[in-house]
């Protein structure tokens, strides 16, 4: 990468929380309740993941040029193991 695109690249971290979402769907049958889980900017993650690495994330922002890249890390605690 050029030296002179390093600096012009911006990076930010936050650290955020998943939060639970439950919609409810009219079926034939009656209701039928779905469970998401978000984290801020409406991003969904999957379920799997949340079950594995737990609901404290870190959210790396990186803004270059016109480009903004996003990346989600679980945040890990002194043992090595995910924050739940």
């Amino acid at each position: 990468m050029n030296k002179n695109l390093d600096k012009t690249c911006k990076k930010n971290i936050k650290k955020i929380k998943v939060r639970p979402i439950t919609l409810r769907k009219r079926t034939t049958n009656g209701y039928k309740e779905y469970r998401y889980y978000i984290i801020p900017l409406n991003l969904y993650i999957n379920k799997a993941f949340i079950e594995k690495w737990g609901y404290k994330y870190e959210l790396e922002i990186t803004k270059c040029q016109d480009e903004i890249v996003l990346k989600v890390k679980p945040i890990k605690t002194a043992s090595g193991t995910s924050a739940h």
